[in-house]
């Protein structure tokens, strides 16, 4: 059985076709939701024509970009790995001294 579907989002006033899995579609109608929210909020912010589209647009998408890159940070790993390593290699150095 084939699990794809194919919807319609709805964008600052754009509609999308697109096929997605089934199990992404809540996923996928909440990030079109918020990024239509965002473009509303840029507009509204600057409603006396001081952006085009393709400005506001621009704006949404270095907002959108900005968050994903503190979730990048947030969930990097590496500086806790590199620490365990080294705690676990100075314990093995003190149980060999024994």
């Amino acid at each position: 059985m084939n699990d794809n579907i194919r919807i319609n989002l709805n964008i600052n006033g754009h509609y999308f076709p697109t096929t997605i899995k089934r199990e992404d579609e809540e996923m996928v109608r909440a990030a079109a939701k918020k990024v239509d929210k965002l473009i509303n909020t840029v507009k509204i912010r600057f409603s006396k024509g001081q952006l085009s589209n393709e400005g506001i647009v621009t704006l949404v998408a270095y907002q959108l970009a900005i968050n994903n890159k503190r979730l990048e940070q947030r969930n990097d790993t590496e500086p806790y790995i590199e620490r365990i390593e080294s705690m676990i290699a100075l314990l093995e150095e003190q149980i060999t001294e024994e």
